[in-house]
């Protein structure tokens, strides 16, 4: 699978496309929904917000388990 990613600035929303199991998995770590449930293929549209309160080592924890999810499928 490749992940790409935009420089488009500072967002508090990202829309991401993955495997339906890496989602679930990743889900059981951090609280997140899916946007689009009928993608087919396997793969499930989600979107991840931040909050105000939210800090750089929490998109980083967040990140690390994207990554580890990721390559355990």
């Amino acid at each position: 699978m490749m992940i790409s990613s935009w420089d488009w600035g500072e967002a508090n929303a990202v829309f991401a496309v993955l495997p339906v199991d890496v989602a679930d998995r990743l889900r059981k770590r951090f609280r997140f929904y899916n946007w689009k449930e009928q993608m087919g293929g396997g793969v499930v549209e989600v979107r991840w917000m931040c909050a105000f309160d939210t800090t750089e080592a929490d998109v980083e924890a967040f990140a690390a388990a994207l990554a580890e999810e990721l390559r355990a499928s």
